[in-house]
């Protein structure tokens, strides 16, 4: 994060997407260095580009022909190989020294003869910019993996620039105060600070994540429920299965007493022979009161006829 004049990022726009000269653009706007790269003429021959170093230096070139997806550039004695180039990234070519040839070739036969724009890093130039920029820049305190603590001193009022995406999940606090921050270039977190010291703090939480873990929580509730009455009733069917077949309980057969005279009901047992229905002791039977033959009484004689 670096602390910039109020409104000078304002003037920074968008250059037909070359990413050098943008580069350049911005620099010169947040800090009045102009020429962090600078430019070196070379010529279309054929299907291929050739240039010239004229100064030592880190070389970069950008390929302004969107159609050209693989190139090969040979390097005074080395070769690299760049593929989907029409994504329109910067192709590093290295550190050369002056007077190093640089020819790039179409490797894959389509889209025509490249054209293309070579620069050189002007270290100086890019030396004094980072320079300034550090002057002003905000001191990381701490950061994990959804937050960044840092803290910077404005002599004036001014823009912190913060180089962190500009999306969806990110609130910015100052001093403990949630803020909404504004959008440089739909790229990077502009934050508009007074003079004096600020705390400053980024706090991201991905978009949706607090319904989402709400329809989880939910859904993990449903389905433990639905288990355990699953459960239940598996539990109640294997208990039912394992019951034997219950029956009438059988009557209790009680016998009535001695001196009762129970009149038994159709169905029912009239008495039981208990132990106490037994002779015993002095009811027992002797030989003398046994009945004789000669005892049994005899029929009676039927009178006959008088005939």
């Amino acid at each position: 994060g670096y602390l910039i004049p109020e409104n000078n990022w304002r003037n920074v726009y968008g250059l037909n997407g070359n990413p050098v000269e943008y580069q350049n653009q911005f620099v010169r706007a947040i800090t009045g260095v102009s020429d962090v790269f600078t430019t070196i003429w070379g010529s279309t021959t054929g299907s291929g580009y050739n240039c010239t170093v004229n100064q030592s230096g880190h070389i970069y070139i950008y390929v302004t022909n969107s159609s050209i997806s693989k190139v090969t550039a040979k390097i005074g004695g080395e070769t690299k190989t760049f593929s989907n180039v029409k994504r329109g990234y910067i192709l590093d070519m290295g550190y050369c020294s002056s007077g190093t040839t640089i020819q790039l070739t179409n490797s894959d036969e389509e889209g025509g003869s490249i054209s293309a724009i070579v620069y050189r890093l002007n270290e100086d130039a890019y030396i004094k910019a980072m320079s300034q920029l550090q002057e002003h820049a905000l001191i990381i305190d701490s950061y994990d993996d959804t937050h960044v603590t840092g803290h910077i001193t404005a002599e004036e009022a001014g823009t912190l620039l913060v180089t962190i995406p500009y999306e969806e999940g990110w609130t910015v606090w100052v001093d403990g105060v949630e803020i909404e921050p504004e959008a440089f270039q739909d790229a990077y977190y502009a934050i508009p600070l007074e003079a004096g010291t600020h705390s400053i703090q980024f706090r991201y939480m991905p978009a949706g994540f607090k319904l989402g873990a709400l329809i989880s929580l939910g859904s993990l509730l449903l389905l433990l429920a639905v288990s355990l009455l699953t459960w239940q009733i598996a539990r109640h069917k294997k208990a039912k299965k394992a019951a034997p077949a219950q029956t009438a309980p059988a009557r209790a057969l009680t016998p009535p007493s001695r001196n009762a005279s129970p009149s038994a009901a159709e169905g029912e047992i009239d008495h039981v022979i208990t132990i106490d229905d037994l002779p015993r002791g002095d009811d027992t039977p002797r030989g003398d009161d046994l009945p004789r033959e000669d005892d049994t009484p005899q029929a009676a004689e039927t009178p006959g006829n008088d005939e």
